[in-house]
């Protein structure tokens, strides 16, 4: 691919379940799960975050200035996720319990411009 999938500043809301299994987890992934989902679908590196760090850095860049990305998350990434959002200049940071109470998804949005109401190299906003 020689272009960009999205333009700067021309999604409202990326919505994403990337693959976020940990080589050493996989291991303990249920016999349902090991065996019948592709091993592209859930496994995602050394710690399970290499396909969630480019998502959020596209997600800085593809959403217009106050949109929204949402993205599941492992059991226990979530503060390791949080500051690979911070990274990548999102805020409004929430890491979203499920109902065993394990992290389970990033909620973030792009900034904007407190002055000029959207993204602003001028003023970094």
């Amino acid at each position: 691919m020689t272009r960009p999938l999205f333009r700067p500043g021309s999604l409202d809301c990326l919505v994403a379940n990337p693959p976020y299994v940990s080589d050493a987890e996989f291991a303990r992934v249920s016999r349902e799960v090991r065996d019948f989902e592709p091993r592209l679908a859930l496994l995602a590196g050394a710690d399970g975050l290499d396909c969630i760090r480019p998502l959020l850095a596209l997600a800085a860049t593809a959403l217009r200035p106050g949109g929204l990305v949402l993205v599941e998350i492992g059991a226990g990434q979530g503060e390791a996720v949080r500051g690979l959002a911070e990274a990548a200049g999102l805020t409004g940071i929430e890491i979203l319990k499920d109902l065993a109470g394990l992290d389970r998804a990033l909620a973030a949005e792009v900034p904007s411009c407190g002055v000029h109401g959207r993204r602003c190299p001028a003023c970094g906003g």
